[in-house]
């Protein structure tokens, strides 16, 4: 299956080649001729660029996908304790509607006593449930966003370390020693009529 994208890759870019020079004809049916370097140049490069999606592809995959099942199963378990807490406080207003249904035999005094009591109950513990549901969602969003955060970071690195390391590569071999030598000499150039 790789070969075969590659494969394609490949042809495509060839033909591209071909339709660029068949645009380059002129009125008398002669081309311009696209020659051999600038073809080798585009393969290179070509190359190269598939090197650095397929070295990404290779290096983060497992890192991505293991952090995308961690977050999962995180959210997860948020989700199962905001449930969890939502099954208490229901529990416990069923407690208090018992409670009330035992107390309504009583005399009316207790009975509104009573309702007094189980309001500020039920209201505090709802308040308590959705305070506690609120704050595990929130620090599951600010986990979420910083690990989101760290990979992109993460991601951001190796790309900058991948693209410093094949331009570092490419100007090795692109710089003759005249060049450097050259470059040298103006950077001292430079440096001394900035110093005087």
């Amino acid at each position: 299956m790789r070969f075969r994208c590659l494969l394609t890759i490949l042809v495509l870019l060839k033909a591209t080649l071909c339709f660029a020079n068949e645009g380059h004809a002129g009125p008398g049916g002669h081309g311009v001729e696209f020659d051999e370097h600038a073809q080798q140049v585009i393969i290179y490069q070509a190359i190269n660029f598939l090197i650095v999606v397929a070295g990404l592809i290779y290096f983060l995959r497992k890192p991505v996908r293991e952090f995308f099942i961690e977050r999962h199963s995180q959210y997860v378990k948020a989700a199962e304790k905001a449930t969890e807490a939502l099954r208490l406080a229901e529990q416990e207003h069923q407690q208090i509607k018992v409670q009330l249904s035992l107390l309504e035999s009583t005399s009316l005094e207790s009975v509104a006593r009573a309702r007094a009591e189980a309001a500020d109950l039920r209201n505090s513990l709802i308040a308590e449930a959705e305070n506690l549901a609120k704050r595990i969602q929130q620090e599951a969003r600010a986990s979420a966003i910083l690990e989101v955060e760290k990979a992109k970071q993460t991601l951001r690195e190796q790309m900058i370390a991948e693209s410093t390391h094949s331009a570092t590569t490419q100007i090795r071999q692109a710089v003759s020693r005249e060049d450097l030598i050259r470059l040298n000499k103006e950077f001292i150039q430079n440096i001394e009529t900035v110093h005087t």
